[in-house]
Order: structure tokens, then C-alpha cells, then sequence
């Protein structure tokens, strides 16, 4: 996405694991907005309002400016990606960084204040029957996508490049294992007694894969910024039908994430 959309209203916008390039945002209004495993490079940000956004696990590249924004306790930017030089901006004043990711600091407000309260129990059965939808449109999504072997050495034609992307950014045992997660999941939602630690752990699991694949993907655009683009000729063009692709599942699964996470007993 590349565009001018300076002080747009985007209020609520949902908009997970897109990648957004040159995009100019500045004194947008992107209060609540979702933008979890989204990737920013050289995006414009100066002067946005942030409150009660979710940055959660983003990728956030050199060139990214969050200069003036409306920042507070409930702007979520846990598990993101980050330069420590961009860290330093005061938009990431509740964080530090640790090994290139933010951590929300001891004596800011944890994460689970920031969220929005839990739905009423007399809801659940509603929840339920939206998890069993969404799981359903992931196994469609991920039914046309082929992943690679490990160690098959694959590389697109023509590129020459320092560390290229894999050739799809899960391995076939990892697809293969997200698949089984999705249908155990499936199962498990309509137990009578919801077990908790089992929701997580496969949620973990689902929040790795997505989080993985919009890493790939923006690689990919990377590539492609640097005028790599030339060196990889027509299979570029044939690169982005499956990087489409790739990215609609990981958007799926990190609105999966979200809503098991809803139901998981405390």
C-alpha cells in the first residue's frame, strides 16, 4: 500500500498483517484502529492519533516517523518488531526494547487494562460459532497455498540478493502443523469445560504463524522497493498472486487470535 492519506478518519479501522510502504498518515485519526503484524516502511505518522490502536507484534522499519502522535497507556505496540533508534521517539514511551522487540515497561499499565473488557457470558455461544466460522475460512484460505520443503534450497529466478526471502514463508511441516492446530481448535472450542492452558498454547501457536508469513511478505516488498524487482522478472508478478495470498491468512489468523484469547478462561 502506498498512498496519501494524511489526516484521514480511519477510527477503527481493521487493517491486520497489511503492509504499508511510503504511506503518508500524517494526523490521521487511527484512534482503535487494528494494525497487529502490519508492516511499516518509510510510513508518515507525524501527528496521528494512536490512542487505543494496536501495533501488537507490527514490524516498524527504519524510516517510519511517529514524531507528535497522540500516544497514551492504551496504544498497543507489545511484541513489535523496532530499530532502537525509532524506539527512542517519545510515541514508545511506555516500552523498552529487548533483542529488537517492545516490551511494555514494569511500571506501565499491563496489557490485559488496555484491552476492551470481555464480552458477557450470555455471549459465548455467539463467540463460538464465529471462532467455527473463521476456522473454517482459514482451512479454505490455506486449502490453494503449497509450502515449500525444508532444506529444498528453493530461490526465485534471478535473485540476486543478500539473505532473500524463503520461497514461501512456512515449511511444509509448520503448514502442516497449523492445519492440525485449526482443527484441534475446532474441537476443543466446544468442550464443556474449556481448558484454558490448550486455548493458549495453540493460540501462541497461530499468533507465530501469522506474525511469520507478514515478516515474509514484507521481505518481499522490501525486495521489490530496492529495485530488485528488475532481477526477478516475470516471477515477481507470479510471486504476488501467492504473497496476496499468504498475507489474507495471516490477517485471519490474527482475528482468530483475538477472539480465542476472548473465550480462554481466566
Amino acid at each position: 500500500m502506498n498512498a496519501d492519506m494524511s489526516h484521514a478518519n480511519l477510527s477503527g479501522v481493521v487493517a491486520n498483517s497489511t503492509v504499508l510502504f511510503g504511506v503518508n498518515l500524517s494526523g490521521a485519526d487511527l484512534r482503535h484502529a487494528k494494525l497487529v503484524s502490519s508492516h511499516f516502511s518509510r510510513v508518515k505518522l507525524h501527528g496521528a492519533d494512536l490512542r487505543n490502536a494496536n501495533f501488537r507484534n507490527a514490524r516498524l522499519n527504519d524510516g517510519t516517523d511517529f514524531t507528535d502522535c497522540v500516544v497514551d497507556d492504551t496504544t498497543i505496540f507489545d511484541g513489535a518488531h523496532i530499530l532502537r533508534p525509532l524506539s527512542r521517539q517519545p510515541a514508545f514511551r511506555f516500552y523498552e526494547v529487548e533483542r529488537g522487540i517492545l516490551v511494555r515497561r514494569p511500571d506501565g499499565p499491563r496489557l490485559l487494562e488496555a484491552l476492551p473488557p470481555r464480552a458477557a457470558t450470555s455471549s459465548q455461544d455467539g463467540r463460538i460459532g464465529e471462532i467455527e466460522r473463521r476456522i473454517s475460512e482459514l482451512l479454505a484460505a490455506l486449502a490453494p497455498l503449497t509450502p515449500s520443503d525444508a532444506g529444498s534450497g528453493e530461490t526465485a529466478a534471478g535473485m540476486g540478493h543478500n539473505n532473500p526471502p524463503e520461497p514461501t514463508p512456512l515449511e511444509r511441516q509448520e503448514f502442516e502443523g497449523l492445519r492440525t492446530t485449526l482443527a484441534a481448535l475446532a474441537v476443543e472450542i466446544h468442550r464443556d469445560d474449556i481448558r484454558s492452558a490448550d486455548i493458549l498454547d495453540e493460540t501462541e501457536t497461530l499468533e507465530r504463524a501469522s506474525a511469520k508469513i507478514a515478516d515474509w511478505v514484507g521481505r518481499k516488498v522490501d525486495l521489490a522497493a530496492d529495485e530488485c524487482a528488475k532481477q526477478l522478472g516475470k516471477s515477481l508478478a507470479d510471486a504476488r498472486v501467492w504473497m496476496a495470498g499468504w498475507l489474507v491468512v495471516s490477517g485471519k489468523l490474527a482475528a482468530l487470535v483475538e477472539l480465542l484469547v476472548s473465550i480462554a478462561p481466566n
